[in-house]
């Protein structure tokens, strides 16, 4: 299905410059408190600096030369942002990733908006007023760094990181970069879009660091918002794919889309020493890689039982604990342990390709986003499955 513009695009519109109103506020969720639940504002001032001469005289706001400023259209929620937000990242609140930040913090990582402002030094063959773009969880990096020099970019350190170290993307407004705002392709939706920026980059990553050949076979642990995205991916490059979950509802769905595994494995109904067994009934002698994208020791110890001699394991996952691997996995089996984290432009852009050429599934459930404590609750559930946004759209009319 091609997605549409919102038609509330056009009752925005300034009479005189032709350009998109900007508010002086907007609604937003805030974390104003480590370990406390989220508070909805109507009120928030926009992410942008005020006064000079900006090209925009209707509000005075300034977007420099780098920027993009975003109108939410559509915020992913990921299990991240639970880390985040109750400190399960193992660490102390001055001591969060890339440095933490102050708080009120405006929380998530994942959006797609509609461009409405692009900075003087943004080429306009790449982004312009009116496109269709998601956003990526990390913006700002450095450009000049030995991981950015050498094509590592999503790892400088100087990378911003939205809901950590500058807002996030459960608001009616984003500030972006010509960096981390990618246009979407018609045939991928808003909530689609949102979800991909980082669960599908995360995961297209992950896949790529295994370096397999077509035809090798993949496990995927952990068919959550991740890992429902994974195998589809996998799939549409030529593997075999062992999905993994200890949960019946992401294996359910799993099953249903057009490219679903070749074998599923709820892992809490089927003891360790009968696993091989399993796999050899349904025709798969060897996993040659193994991706862990759930949160827990479980997982990362089933990855490694599932992962062939010779093999490569990707950490992907963030689990509590350190994660144990016997010797003998190293030594005996020639196991690679590798991790990935989220994917480069480049990558993203790759992984959106897939996307819209297959007709890849992704599952997203949306709410308004006053709905936001029921999409919280409801994301609790032991029957959840896909990825879950908030709309920013009718708040905006």
């Amino acid at each position: 299905m091609i997605a549409q513009q919102p038609p509330l695009m056009k009752s925005l519109q300034d009479a005189q410059t032709n350009l998109p109103l900007i508010p002086q506020t907007m609604s937003a969720l805030l974390l104003e408190a480590y370990k406390h639940p989220y508070k909805l504002t109507r009120s928030m001032n926009l992410p942008l600096k005020t006064g000079g001469s900006s090209g925009d005289s209707a509000s005075g706001f300034i977007v420099e030369a780098n920027e993009v400023l975003i109108r939410t259209v559509a915020a992913g929620y990921c299990h991240g942002d639970l880390m985040i937000q109750n400190l399960e990242l193992g660490v102390e609140a001055g001591d969060l990733p890339m440095g933490g930040t102050g708080l009120p913090m405006i929380p998530f990582h994942e959006g797609a908006g509609i461009v409405v402002r692009v900075g003087s030094e943004v080429d306009p063959n790449d982004l312009k007023i009116g496109d269709r773009v998601g956003i990526m969880a990390c913006k700002d990096p450095c450009g000049t760094c030995t991981d950015c020099t050498n094509g590592f970019t999503n790892y400088c350190a100087n990378l911003k990181l939205r809901g950590i170290t500058v807002h996030g993307t459960a608001a009616e407004y984003i500030l972006g970069d010509a960096w981390s705002a990618i246009k979407l392709p018609d045939e991928i939706g808003y909530d689609a879009g949102a979800g991909l920026m980082c669960a599908g980059s995360t995961v297209y990553s992950g896949i790529k660091k295994a370096n397999l050949n077509p035809g090798q076979t993949v496990a995927i642990v952990g068919i959550g918002g991740l890992g429902h995205l994974g195998v589809q991916l996998a799939k549409c490059l030529g593997y075999r794919v062992v999905a993994v979950d200890v949960r019946q509802a992401p294996l359910d769905l799993i099953k249903r889309v057009k490219y679903a595994p070749d074998v599923c494995i709820n892992s809490s109904k089927i003891p360790d020493g009968e696993l091989f067994t399993y796999l050899s009934q349904h025709n798969i002698s060897n996993i040659h890689a193994s991706i862990v994208v759930a949160d827990s020791n479980a997982a990362y110890d089933i990855a490694l039982k599932l992962t062939g001699k010779h093999g490569t394991m990707v950490g992907i996952g963030i689990p509590q604990n350190a994660i144990n691997v016997h010797y003998s996995s190293l030594l005996s089996r020639n196991i690679t342990l590798k991790s990935a984290t989220l994917g480069t432009p480049g990558q993203t852009r790759e992984m959106l390709g897939l996307v819209a050429q297959y007709g890849i599934k992704v599952q997203t459930k949306s709410y308004p986003l006053e709905d936001f404590e029921q999409m919280l609750k409801d994301y609790q559930s032991e029957e959840r499955a896909g990825k879950y946004v908030l709309r920013m759209e009718d708040l905006a009319e």
